[in-house]
């Protein structure tokens, strides 16, 4: 596997984004205060910079990823990823040439986690049988997330339920970084 080597464990927040901070009024640039520590752990730092990355789209990004934009850092006046991952870089001292994998793994993550509110909708009667529908929003994180890869019953089992197949999908994904690596589609390097 591609796994990085774990640096040394830190406090991580686990869903490290903008819209968990809280940003100086008179200084925009200047966070005050983040929120949100429900998912804290000890664990790699990189966990909260590829999350960070998974949240913040880029205007030069392509269609798919824009179109899960969840944060404004798309517009004019935000600074891109590659300047986020620079400026950690620089304050903290840490290396950060894999941070490839922990944005993807963000992205995968999100991906998992907008599943799993669709089950949960379903659940509790909210949507329809399993399997006639799956939000846009996890299609697209797997797009993303998976380049060169659809949804498509020729790479997953012919279950007729995408969120199968989207399980199936990152299983294929993870088999095939192995022999050579993957990278989110707009991420750093791709």
């Amino acid at each position: 596997a591609r796994i990085p080597p774990a640096m040394d464990a830190t406090v991580v927040h686990n869903d490290f984004k903008l819209d968990n901070m809280m940003l100086d009024r008179a200084d925009p640039g200047r966070v005050v205060a983040v929120l949100d520590w429900d998912m804290t752990t000890l664990g790699d730092p990189r966990i909260d910079v590829g999350t960070l990355l998974g949240y913040w789209p880029e205007a030069s990004d392509p269609p798919e990823r824009l179109a899960i934009a969840m944060q404004p850092t798309y517009l004019e006046g935000f600074p891109t990823r590659a300047d986020v991952v620079a400026r950690y870089a620089a304050r903290s001292g840490r290396d950060l040439g894999a941070i490839r994998f922990f944005e993807t793994f963000a992205l995968f993550k999100l991906a998992v986690v907008l599943q799993q509110s669709q089950v949960r909708a379903h659940l509790v009667g909210r949507l329809g049988k399993p399997g006639e529908r799956v939000d846009d929003g996890v299609v697209l994180f797997a797009r993303v997330s998976l380049p060169g890869h659809e949804l498509a019953p020729g790479k997953a089992r012919a279950t007729g339920h995408r969120g199968v197949q989207f399980l199936d999908l990152l299983r294929v994904a993870a088999a095939e970084q192995q022999e050579g690596g993957l990278a989110p589609r707009g991420s750093l390097g791709a």
